[in-house]
């Protein structure tokens, strides 16, 4: 931490030091900041191999030994090779104007583009329909493809349904279809299904 008692005098470099830069890349040059007089708080600037950029402006309405962020991006351009960075004084009161300073930093900015693909979910779309005796559920299924998804089947009380192929009992039963490539699952859809028993056999007697 630097502790500093600000010169009555614009343009009084605080800090400097010498950065090595490589050609057309972005910065980030940051410090935090805080009063230690509550009269007049401090105003600088960031200075890149003598261009100023970026204020630091501490506010009035911040107590004392209240670290404020700040931060500001130069692009080195043609630049190369070591180059100076400093912070420079632009409060020229003579009272107060005392702060301090920490944690400068000076880096590179590395950007890296990332393609993020986004599978589509597949749309399920049921037509139950009644049957005698029992129902294959897959009969359910409008375009029923076991090669491109997996299908799960559950009943009213949301277990597993060990035999969808040939269901007995008449219910609600729930189905996703997931895609074996991608992993996307559907929606849920509800088939009620109503199982009718087969008639009995009638007696013939012979005559």
């Amino acid at each position: 931490m630097l502790v500093v008692n600000g010169a009555p005098v614009t343009g009084v470099t605080v800090w400097n030091e010498n950065i090595t830069v490589v050609p057309n890349t972005d910065y980030v040059f940051s410090v935090w900041a805080t009063s230690v007089n509550p009269v007049s708080p401090a105003i600088l600037q960031f200075s890149i191999n003598g261009g100023a950029l970026g204020t630091i402006a501490l506010s009035s309405s911040v107590a004392t030994g209240i670290w404020q962020y700040f931060t500001t991006v130069w692009n080195s351009g043609s630049a190369s090779g070591s180059i100076p960075i400093a912070l420079v004084n632009q409060n020229t009161a003579a009272s107060g104007n005392d702060f301090a300073v920490d944690d400068i930093v000076f880096a590179p900015v590395y950007r890296q583009n990332v393609v993020v693909n986004l599978n589509p979910l597949p749309v399920l779309t049921l037509s139950p329909s009644n049957a005698c005796n029992s129902y294959d559920l897959t009969n359910a299924i409008n375009g029923y493809d076991p090669t491109t998804y997996i299908y799960k089947y559950t009943d009213s009380s949301g277990n597993t349904v060990p035999n969808p192929k040939d269901i007995t009992q008449s219910g609600t039963y729930t189905i996703t279809e997931q895609n074996i490539l991608t992993g996307c699952q559907s929606l849920p859809e509800t088939a009620t299904i109503t199982i009718v028993p087969n008639p009995p056999q009638p007696g013939i007697n012979s005559l």
